[in-house]
């Protein structure tokens, strides 16, 4: 994800994705926990074991990158703010 200036339509497509992805990261793990209890073998468990890491580590990298694009609105929000602050200005009053 780009660290340029989104527009408010485009950040809801982010977070709605997002949303998905975490509604069915519940669903995957459900079926994983249930394959999980049917399998008999050690191989089996273990490619099971492997699929929710790596399930896990894309919602990871997912949720990292939301967070990220929130504190760089929060930071460009802010960043403006100061910017338009007349310099020598104290009062906070702009």
């Amino acid at each position: 994800m780009s660290t340029e200036r989104l527009e408010p339509d485009e950040t809801r497509k982010l977070l709605k994705g997002f949303g998905v992805m975490v509604t069915e990261y519940q669903a995957s793990t459900r079926r994983l926990l249930e394959r999980r209890a049917a399998a008999d073998t050690a191989e089996a468990e273990e490619t099971i074991r492997r699929e929710a890491a790596e399930l896990s580590a894309e919602l990871n990298r997912a949720l990292r990158d939301i967070t990220n694009h929130v504190l760089q609105l929060q930071s460009d929000f802010l960043m403006e703010l100061v910017a338009r602050q007349p310099a020598g200005d104290q009062s906070g009053e702009v």
